[in-house]
């Protein structure tokens, strides 16, 4: 288990009997790439230097955490591959949720009952983080809790000022969900420009725009 104050988390996989070492020291700073199908995220330190988390699965480490929901009939939710795979291999199936990021400019959807609760749209995308976060050590991280979120420029098509103001406010309010202190959001345009240009190392261009753009 994770403690407070120390400087790595260390988790097992049950399918893949593997320990992997995710965050080496505390993160000041995390960066995320919400994805409609995958997400991503890297941790910067006081060095400034971001470094890709990779997610442990049934297939080995990966760099991106599919943002997918399965809630089993009494049983808590699960996310990531292991929701894929538990889908797969259930006889009876329960709900997968997928593709959450698309709807947040809809204003027709507002959540969905599963079970006997209700879930909001904002309250699933927060799952997603928070299970993202329990791969992480993430509760042991200290306070504030900070991070660079990516967002498109548009979350709606035809572009509608109103429709991304509303889409943003569902995002960060599902973000504060997740327990996060601190965030600040980035244009994914714009990071990409910033990444790309000329004389920034391959690694770190790659690993700028996976965990924040």
């Amino acid at each position: 288990m994770a403690r407070r104050g120390s400087t790595s988390w260390w988790r097992r996989d049950r399918n893949t009997e593997y320990a992997h070492r995710i965050v080496q020291t505390t993160p000041w700073w995390v960066g995320v790439d919400f994805g409609t199908t995958n997400s991503a995220v890297a941790v910067a330190d006081a060095s400034g230097l971001p470094r890709l988390v990779q997610f442990p699965s049934a297939h080995g480490l990966q760099p991106t955490f599919p943002s997918v929901l399965y809630f089993q009939p009494k049983k808590p939710s699960i996310a990531g591959s292991m929701a894929i795979d538990r889908y797969l291999a259930s006889e009876t199936k329960g709900r997968f949720i997928q593709s959450l990021k698309a709807y947040l400019a809809d204003r027709t959807f507002e959540g969905t009952a599963i079970g006997t609760q209700h879930y909001t749209l904002e309250k699933l995308i927060a799952l997603i983080g928070k299970h993202m976060g329990e791969q992480l050590g993430f509760s042991s991280w200290p306070s504030p809790r900070r991070i660079v979120l990516g967002r498109p420029v548009h979350f709606s098509n035809p572009p509608d000022a109103e429709l991304d103001a509303f889409a943003t406010e569902r995002l960060l309010a599902a973000i504060r969900l997740a327990g996060f202190d601190e965030i600040v959001f980035e244009y994914e345009r714009r990071l990409r420009a910033q990444t790309s240009r000329p004389g920034l190392p391959r690694s770190s261009r790659q690993c700028r725009n996976a965990s924040i753009g």
